[in-house]
């Protein structure tokens, strides 16, 4: 059975929260941290993010809305960085959270919301956005 639109709202609110406790907690340093394989991990969290957003948010005004939210998170963090003494700033990061995030719309524009929300729920135009 599929999940609801509310479903995807509750697991977005969720995805977020999992986003800040593992951006702003001391977190300690593995191999895949070095390399650039960070990078790679904060591309992969923002497209998450952002694809389970555009099953959460159906219109388009609304998608804007995530990406433009997406980005101010991925850039506060990035902010409270300099101020945490475990952890460091980097623009790359930056950037690897941009890329992420439109990576993840672009996949959550072509991937059919139907494919994982129940068929049963108000058209797409019907968001609190």
């Amino acid at each position: 059975m599929r999940p609801s639109v509310k479903s995807w709202r509750w697991l977005s609110a969720m995805a977020v929260s999992v986003l800040l406790l593992v951006s702003l907690v001391p977190i300690p340093v593995s191999e895949i941290t070095q390399d650039g394989g960070d990078k790679l991990l904060h591309g992969l969290s923002y497209a998450l993010l952002m694809m389970i957003f555009s099953l959460s948010w159906h219109r388009p005004r609304a998608r804007w809305v995530a990406v433009v939210f997406s980005l101010a998170l991925g850039a506060l963090i990035e902010g409270a960085h300099w101020w945490l003494p475990y952890r460091t700033a980097e623009w790359l990061d930056l950037l690897a959270n941009a890329i992420g995030t439109m990576s993840g719309t672009l996949l959550g524009a072509i991937i059919p919301v139907s494919w994982f929300c129940r068929s049963n729920e108000p058209p797409p135009g019907n968001d609190s956005f």
